[in-house]
């Protein structure tokens, strides 16, 4: 005897399967929201995929905690902190490359518009040895008055305890110049990067292709800056042996 077979109901299964689907969101979106920051507290920046796309999980991680602490560290006692809201700049974000020490760098201003602060923030990730900024892989440091939109609050960070900001010129670096000269035929690139020893900040540039010296004391100027203020060591790493030059 012949069975009579039943025909699917395609649709069913098309609805069955979408709603196996919207079960899966829906419980990714849940795990997200339950997560736990491992480094404690955080302030999410709402759009920091969207400008800082590459930065692994650990380092978004990191810069969320980071920000907690210094808005808490610059708030009232009481004052109630945001989970989320604060958003990088339009305009603010600088993205860079070091070749040399094989990392990824992204520095921008990040607003917290419920607190009315804003701070500068730098992120550093890769296999390199030079993912630093003074050491440091994340980090967020005071900015100066011109670049504050909600006025002066009286910010101070972790390396400054009696004064209001860190010196203007950490919210510049670090910064790398490469590029060609003379018809492709002269190859320029240095960076400058700062350390703060003492509350005193240190600039150092790093020669990659030689010559560069007059050419970064004048990039340094073109931001506003006098070098003859700043303690500076020079570093030629185009020579077999590197030398250093200490001075102004």
């Amino acid at each position: 005897m012949n069975r009579e077979r039943k025909p699917i109901n395609i649709k069913l299964v098309g609805l069955g399967f979408a709603g196996l689907c919207i079960v899966i969101i829906l419980m990714a979106i849940l795990a997200n929201l339950l997560r736990k920051n491992p480094y404690g507290n955080e302030i999410v920046i709402d759009n920091f995929s969207e400008y800082v796309s590459g930065a692994p999980r650990e380092r978004k991680d990191a810069m969320f905690a980071r920000l907690y602490d210094i808005v808490l560290s610059n708030s009232a006692e009481g004052t109630t902190m945001p989970k989320s809201g604060a958003v990088i700049r339009d305009g603010s974000v600088e993205d860079g490359y070091d070749q040399d020490e094989k990392i990824y760098y992204s520095r921008f201003i990040v607003d917290i518009p419920s607190v009315q602060q804003s701070y500068s923030g730098y992120v550093a990730w890769g296999n390199g040895s030079g993912a630093d900024l003074g050491g440091y892989t994340t980090l967020y440091t005071c900015l100066p008055e011109s670049k504050l939109i909600y006025g002066d609050f009286g910010c101070k960070d972790m390396f400054s305890d009696t004064v209001t900001s860190v010196h203007p010129i950490t919210t510049k670096l670090p910064l790398t110049v490469e590029y060609y000269a003379n018809n492709y035929s002269e190859h320029v690139k240095y960076s400058i990067k700062y350390q703060i020893n003492d509350d005193k900040v240190i600039l150092e540039i790093d020669d990659y292709t030689g010559g560069n010296r007059d050419k970064a004391f004048a990039k340094i100027r073109e931001l506003g800056f006098n070098p003859d203020d700043y303690e500076i060591k020079y570093i030629d790493k185009s020579e077999e042996n590197d030398w250093v030059y200490v001075g102004n």
